[in-house]
């Protein structure tokens, strides 16, 4: 997409006093439920994540499914008709880690086109096919502090990138 300024409304389920059902969502969504599923999975599998649904904001942005851990938020996705806007927020020093690890177009021009606010630049990144979902992976991961590798040396040792640019080996 080429305007990554989130469409209002963020979700198409406005209504506070009801909760969207999993089958609503997924009518809305239509085909970008692919990405949808693909997320949710992810941070399930992957980062111990289970997300619940909460009205967020007001109606402009709706309900969204939250992903949270120690209490705060790592990811929010609201359905919308055809498309999700996820939700992610990134402090100072994930701003400059992100914006030094090349993430691809997608996610560097959404990060750019953010606000910054106190507790954070929020990112609200339309997605609408399965390779946008893969690409927020890499932002999850940052947001989460969770990006390991393998040390060249061959020793095995994992290298931790923490997200304040700095590195911790572990065994």
């Amino acid at each position: 997409m080429d305007d990554l300024r989130p469409r209002p409304p963020f979700g198409c389920f406005a209504d506070r006093t009801r909760e969207p059902s999993r089958a609503s969502v997924r009518t809305a969504l239509g085909k970008a439920c692919t990405p949808w599923d693909d997320l949710e999975e992810h941070l399930a599998k992957v980062h111990g994540l289970t997300g619940s649904f909460h009205f967020m904001y007001g109606k402009r942005y709706g309900w969204a499914l939250r992903f949270e851990r120690g209490g705060r938020l790592v990811v929010a996705m609201y359905p919308n008709r055809g498309h999700l806007t996820v939700q992610v927020i990134l402090n100072r020093t994930q701003v400059a880690a992100a914006t030094s690890m090349g993430l691809p177009s997608t996610i560097a021009r959404a990060l750019q086109a953010a606000t910054d606010y106190p507790e954070g630049r929020w990112l609200f990144i339309p997605v609408a096919s399965p390779s946008t979902a893969r690409e927020l992976k890499t932002l999850i991961a940052l947001k989460l502090g969770a990006q390991t590798s393998r040390s060249s040396d061959g020793s095995g040792t994992k290298r931790r990138r923490r997200t304040d640019g700095r590195t911790r080996l572990r065994n």
